[in-house]
């Protein structure tokens, strides 16, 4: 799992599109599968909160 937080600690610090994970045994990956399907989920809402809508931009005159 060492592996596992590594690269998730790499992801998202450095606020990446996708996630790399090299060297995971079959084992680690049906572990951690539904655990990372949903982090990855929340990170997504997140960052689409964050961004601005184009709704709620002001407009110039």
């Amino acid at each position: 799992m060492a592996k596992l937080r590594v690269s998730a600690d790499s992801f998202v610090r450095q606020q990446e599109a996708h996630a790399k994970l090299d060297n995971l045994t079959l084992m680690e990956i049906n572990t951690s599968g539904a655990f990372l399907t949903q982090a990855l989920n929340h990170m997504y809402k997140l960052r689409t909160n964050l961004q601005p809508s184009e709704s709620t931009q002001s407009q110039e005159f």
